[in-house]
């Protein structure tokens, strides 16, 4: 919608795109906190006579409030690494701060996938596959399609780590949070969260934005009695319900592995199931304070 709430076409399959081509896919989309909208696009050109038709994955941005033939444009970039060179065979999954800055994820070649930050004009590579974190694991795999960005250059995603000891079985699932200044790790597979909680695969999808205590995280994850919803408030993290938790529909029996919603006070909502009803339990430090069930 455009400032002033109309529904407004950025593109569509089929829409020339801009320089050459047509979109012939289009990915998730993210809100930019100025009204615009970041996305991927797949955009087919014409080959030369007799070549097949070439086509490319890219970053665009949507402008509602601009005239419908300059609302798709793409990104400037002016700088970028040598070594951080991205090559998109998907759906990069954007997403943007409120300084404008584009966290991303592609491919970089030399078999290793990376995670980017594109802020005026200049790409910078914040992880990569086969990186260290600051805690000292190595990264294995990145989970495509999880980043949510906090505070500027504060990207938050799930990844998967190498075995940090012989006894360990297999890749473990992590929730990381990459900035300038290194990878940090906010909750891995197997380690103990807040009352001694082991946390286990699988994590859901997590949530994240900027607050005035910093970069706010929620998400989900399985724990030895059942999932489990977190929070992380830039200082630790607190585990806001859990599997077995009363509520007035009686005791939560599932906690959904969706994105949790989340706000800047810290108010977190999370799609559970009581017995056989399916609801939406809002929760206000850590109080049940609404719930919207089937019905």
């Amino acid at each position: 919608s455009d400032a002033a709430g109309r529904a407004v076409q950025i593109t569509a399959v089929g829409a020339r795109a801009p320089g050459d081509g047509k979109v012939s896919e289009l990915g998730v989309p993210s809100m930019m906190p100025d009204g615009r909208v970041v996305f991927g696009a797949e955009v087919t050109t014409k080959g030369e006579k007799g070549s097949t038709d070439r086509q490319q994955w890219n970053i665009f941005i949507g402008d509602p409030d601009a005239n419908p033939e300059h609302r798709m444009s793409g990104l400037e970039i002016k700088s970028k690494p040598a070594w951080c060179n991205p090559v998109y065979h998907g759906d990069p999954y954007p997403v943007a701060d409120v300084n404008g800055g584009i966290a991303f994820m592609a491919a970089l070649g030399r078999d290793r996938d990376g995670l980017m930050l594109y802020s005026n004009g200049a790409i910078s590579c914040l992880a990569e596959s086969g990186n260290k974190t600051n805690e000292g694991d190595e990264i294995a795999v990145l989970s495509f399609g999880s980043l949510q960005i906090g505070e500027p250059g504060q990207v938050v995603f799930n990844a998967w780590l190498k075995p940090s000891k012989p006894s360990d079985k297999g890749h473990r699932q992590a929730l990381l949070m990459a900035t300038r200044g290194g990878i940090h790790e906010l909750a891995v597979e197997g380690e103990l969260g807040p009352n001694r909680t082991e946390y286990q695969r699988p994590f859901g999808l997590p949530s994240a934005l900027s607050s005035p205590q910093g970069t706010l995280v929620a998400f989900t994850a399985k724990t030895p009695t059942g999932g489990a919803l977190f929070l992380y408030d830039g200082t630790g993290m607190v585990r806001v319900m859990q599997t077995g938790t009363e509520t007035p529909l009686g005791p939560v029996s599932y906690v959904s592995p969706g994105r949790p919603g989340l706000s800047a006070d810290g108010t977190t909502a999370v799609l559970a199931g009581c017995a056989r009803t399916p609801v939406i339990f809002r929760l206000r430090r850590g109080l049940l304070d609404l719930r919207i069930q089937r019905g």
